[in-house]
């Protein structure tokens, strides 16, 4: 093997495929995805929007994926359509992991499903079954596992890790093709890491190719704020901050913010466009705070009623929140001030211009790592928020705290780097051609140091080295965490799992 093989990882894979053919997708039916992360897919539009195909072959296009409902009835009330041959078509939208759940949650005998205009499902194993509404109207069926990747189903929790694969343990680790390689030496620590490197890089591209596709009908700026807002809500309340990243872009809140307000002024108003939006002020201060909370929820109100009925109509529902099953810090609330008072900020210039120019700040210490200084000016931007409410409260009900606590934490901060901030940056110096600021990027992203490892990645140290020995690979970058992760996709996640491991024919080619 040349000193060059590892350098490309997509052209490794490309000459795999001559001898295994066609991977297999990681979101095969043996991958656990709970319906309500089917839900977030189809809300957040995480699948390529410009080829989309009904399963009768018709083509589509999402004008709006509609009004997450938490009522009683279908998923999404009020979605809009394109349909080949049938124009534009609005309606409810029904999802579900499988397709055949429309019958085993018996909505074909529900009349309140009658208006469903679009059934949208990860996998259709109904085969030629058609899906049937009480009324006996037909309802066109959208298949999303043909066009979600693999990277997006790892992307901020979307999986759910808490769940083995059902073939996980077909073969035992001291049987393993790469286990044995590593013990005979057939592959060096430093084999290894260079092609995790390279698999790791692959990723990361993968990841910025996704964002470019979005770019495609979007803006830099409102592809970061969206991406951002589903980070803040975490597992639990991902679908609500879509809705406000839906229901306030950047060019409506520059809209509703007077430019010549002062900067109290702006956040207070951009404070009451996210608190009033999302349902949280309905009730007013209550008799249960203390005078600083009742004097501030009153402020926000005020201001929440005086904007135009427009943004005011499209308010959420307290329902619509989980507040349960978070650490205190991570309180919805807090989250949601932590995003209003990012965007009020960096509402005139843009997130996405402060964030690129913090990578001229790599000369600013000459005494420190550029890539380090630079990585440090980014996650600053997300960890030193400030709030004179929010930074010393964990809800409208707690008591204020003696020590101000950060608004968005360390670990958050990296996770948005690492998932959106790099890949985006990337995203916008290769529409640029500006090489510069892609090298820049690469520093960054090639010296992140290691997270801590979820499932997978301590799922392949088990099976790389099932006797606990150390050494220098993927404990040391968070890259070649990534490459692990890669490696897991297209190979041990996969039904036939070691027989088309890219380790195996690494060796053969």
């Amino acid at each position: 093997m040349g000193g060059n093989f590892f350098t490309d990882y997509t052209k490794l894979k490309a000459r795999v495929r001559c001898h295994i053919g066609e991977f297999t997708s990681r979101c095969g039916e043996h991958v656990n995805v709970r319906e309500e992360i089917v839900r977030c897919l189809w809300f957040g539009g995480h699948f390529p929007q410009d080829e989309l195909k009904n399963d009768f072959g018709l083509r589509m296009e999402i004008v709006s994926p509609g009004w997450w409902n938490v009522e009683g009835g279908p998923d999404f009330i009020r979605a809009e359509f394109l349909m080949e041959h049938a124009g534009r078509i609005a309606g409810d939208v029904e999802v579900h992991t499988r397709a055949d759940d429309w019958w085993r949650h018996g909505h074909h005998l529900q009349p309140e499903y009658n208006n469903v205009a679009l059934h949208v499902v990860m996998w259709d194993n109904t085969g030629t079954r058609r899906i049937v509404k009480e009324n006996g109207e037909e309802v066109p069926q959208l298949t999303l596992s043909g066009y979600i990747e693999e990277e997006i189903a790892e992307l901020a929790d979307i999986v759910d890790m808490e769940a083995e694969d059902s073939h996980s343990h077909e073969y035992t680790a001291r049987k393993r093709f790469c286990t044995r390689a590593v013990e005979t030496g057939e592959f060096s620590p430093a084999m290894l890491c260079e092609f995790l490197d390279a698999a790791g890089d692959h990723r990361f591209k993968s990841k910025s190719e996704k964002l470019k596709k979005q770019y495609k009908e979007s803006t830099l700026e409102h592809i970061l704020y969206q991406n951002i807002s589903e980070a803040l809500g975490y597992k639990n309340n991902r679908l609500p901050f879509l809705q406000i990243a839906r229901n306030l872009p950047p060019p409506v809140l520059r809209e509703i913010v007077p430019r010549d307000s002062t900067n109290h002024e702006k956040m207070k108003t951009t404070e009451a466009a996210f608190f009033g939006t999302a349902g949280f002020l309905d009730n007013g201060p209550g008799r249960h705070t203390d005078a600083q909370t009742s004097e501030y929820i009153s402020e926000l109100s005020k201001i929440w009623n005086e904007l135009p009925a427009r943004i005011r109509k499209v308010k959420m529902a307290s329902t619509h929140w989980n507040m349960a099953g978070s650490r205190p810090a991570n309180n919805p609330l807090r989250r949601l001030a932590a995003l209003a008072t990012l965007y009020c900020i960096h509402l005139e210039k843009g997130l996405f211009r402060r964030l690129a120019a913090c990578l001229q700040a790599d000369s600013a210490n000459p005494r420190r790592r550029s890539d380090t200084v630079m990585r440090d000016a980014l996650t600053s931007t997300f960890t030193e928020l400030r709030h004179p409410y929010w930074s010393y409260r964990y809800s409208f009900r707690s008591l204020p705290l003696s020590k101000p606590v950060a608004l968005i934490g360390e670990q958050r901060a990296k996770d948005i780097l690492t998932n959106v901030v790099l890949p985006l940056l990337l995203t916008g110096a290769r529409n640029e051609h500006d090489e510069d600021m892609q090298e820049k990027v690469f520093q960054i992203w090639q010296r992140l140091p290691a997270n801590r490892p979820n499932r997978i990645i301590k799922r392949m140290h088990e099976v790389l080295m099932p006797d606990g020995r150390k050494w220098a690979g993927p404990n040391t970058t968070f890259r070649q965490q990534q490459g692990l992760q890669q490696l897991y996709n297209d190979c041990c996640s996969t039904k036939k799992g070691c027989e088309n491991c890219m380790l195996r024919y690494l060796t053969r080619i």
